[in-house]
């Protein structure tokens, strides 16, 4: 494990001086302060180093999906259906839009900072 470390430390120095290892979360506890590794001049643990993870998680950002599959063009007239199909479209993103802000709120998300973003596939097939 030791070397891992070293390993891990080599690769992150932005300089040949030995470097300060900032040890936080459950897993620091493994490192005794007075461990000697290579490329470190000195092992430190904040106050409250073992929580460290708990405090990143509770402070993570809400996210919430709604996935949903929609056949904008069925039932449609032939006449009218590439505007009925972009209404559709429009619809079907505002009500998908609308379930994953609900599902943002209700995991703790506050209303006025919710940032929605799309991802769409169109899928063609043929009967042949």
């Amino acid at each position: 494990m030791i070397s891992m470390l070293s390993e891990l430390v080599e690769k992150a120095k932005v300089s040949k001086k030995n470097a300060t290892l900032i040890l936080v979360g459950g897993g620091s506890s493994l490192v005794p302060e007075n461990t000697k590794i290579e490329g470190v001049g000195h092992i430190k643990k904040p106050r409250f180093y073992f929580v460290a993870n708990a405090l990143g998680a509770s402070l993570a950002q809400v996210s919430a999906i709604n996935e949903e599959i929609v056949y904008p063009s069925m039932g449609l007239d032939p006449k009218t259906q590439l505007q009925t199909i972009q209404e559709k479209k429009k619809a079907a993103f505002k009500a998908s839009d609308d379930k994953a802000k609900a599902l943002a709120i209700a995991r703790g998300a506050k209303e006025g900072t919710i940032q929605v973003s799309h991802q769409t596939q169109t899928m063609s097939y043929s009967d042949g």
